[in-house]
């Protein structure tokens, strides 16, 4: 009888990351797919492009089964109630794989877990994205809430964890960007990626302390000189954020020639393939753009360092020499180096490889 693995897919934008391994895990195992909170189709969807009908579908076209689990309203009112999961039956399930590591409670995950857990189910964890390391708190919850958990590379795997618990972070890279080798790099525009963004201009920073990308941060960067320079256009793309829907707080931008505002994207790996240049608030979104070779530029204090506290494209833009590091970045070589230590198989794109490997050793009684 084949073994039985539970996904549990949380937040697209977290889980899309991982989803990749779906289909090969389909081939040895059975597999069911719990679209949970975010995901559930009874969750509304707080942006312009909702990708998870077309994910259901594909899900059921390789091979898993879908179960459509309880709306974040629902779970938010009920994250300490196991009425939230009573729907399915954990104990008959080998593993789960959370498509997130960070888990607050709100979400409803820690309940999950914690439950199959108490089942005697292994719970493998992913990466939720590029996470300032002291704040993530990973070492708290191996042991309680998940068992082991994928991580981005080495580097993450040696900055979250003292020596005990290292051997149960799995370094794994992230498997939907294998795909990038399909990919020819176009050099058609300056893509700037945003995280933190204010409609108004009024903040100097967010409650997380961040910067908020606004026209004035637009214009430090100087980018219609860099337009003109390099003859290209301009795209900027907004995070679609939970619960806050259609809010393109940079709209504005696009009184500026050739520039362009967008949210949600149908393929972030072509949107990346056809940019010349990256500037972008630290995201796991610019893992792309350096495996692929892409001249990138990354703002301090735009959003969390986490993996790229070491980069040599990390700018202040109020003490650094802006117009030297593009410069630098744009006849900079690959990023070889970097990606070795940052993300497992990234330099031959073999995350998904990777993954398969470490799960088929923790369902084969190997770890």
């Amino acid at each position: 009888m084949k073994k039985r693995i539970l996904v549990v897919a949380t937040i697209y934008r977290c889980g899309e990351k991982i989803y990749p391994v779906i289909p090969h895990l389909c081939k040895n195992y059975q597999v069911d797919i719990l679209m949970f909170n975010q995901m559930s189709i009874q969750t509304p969807w707080y942006g312009n492009l909702d990708p998870r009908p077309d994910f259901y579908n594909w899900c059921s076209e390789v091979g898993a089964n879908v179960i459509q689990g309880p709306s974040a309203n629902t779970v938010s009112k009920n994250y300490n109630n196991l009425s939230i999961i009573k729907m399915i039956d954990l104990s008959k399930y080998d593993v789960i794989l959370l498509d997130d590591n960070f888990t607050k409670g709100g979400w409803g995950t820690p309940l999950l877990c914690r439950e199959a857990r108490r089942k005697g189910v292994v719970v493998i964890a992913t990466p939720h994205g590029n996470h300032e390391f002291e704040k993530y708190g990973i070492e708290g919850k191996l042991g309680d809430i998940f068992d082991y958990s994928f991580v981005f590379g080495n580097k993450e795997k040696y900055k979250l964890a003292g020596k005990y618990n290292q051997k149960y972070l799995l370094p794994g890279g992230v498997p939907s960007n294998d795909v990038l080798k399909n990919y020819k790099n176009t050099r058609e525009n300056i893509l700037i990626v945003v995280s933190y963004v204010d409609k108004f201009n009024s903040r100097k920073k967010n409650k997380n302390g961040y910067l908020p990308f606004t026209e004035s941060t637009f214009l430090k960067l100087k980018i219609p000189e860099l337009q003109k320079k390099y003859g290209l256009s301009v795209v900027i793309k907004e995070k679609s954020r939970f619960k806050k829907g259609l809010d393109f707080s940079l709209k504005g931008l696009e009184k500026y020639e050739g520039v362009k505002v967008v949210m949600d994207h149908p393929d972030n790996n072509q949107l990346i393939a056809e940019s010349a240049l990256l500037v972008s608030s630290p995201s796991t979104l610019c893992f792309k753009a350096m495996q692929l070779g892409i001249p990138t530029v990354l703002l301090k204090q735009y959003g969390m360092t986490g993996n790229f506290f070491d980069y040599d494209g990390l700018i202040d833009l109020e003490t650094d020499n802006v117009e030297g590091t593009i410069e630098r970045v744009m006849s900079a070589s690959k990023y070889e180096n970097f990606i070795e230590e940052t993300i497992a198989g990234g330099n031959d794109f073999s995350s998904t490889d990777i993954y398969i490997r470490h799960i088929d050793e923790i369902l084969g009684g190997i770890r």
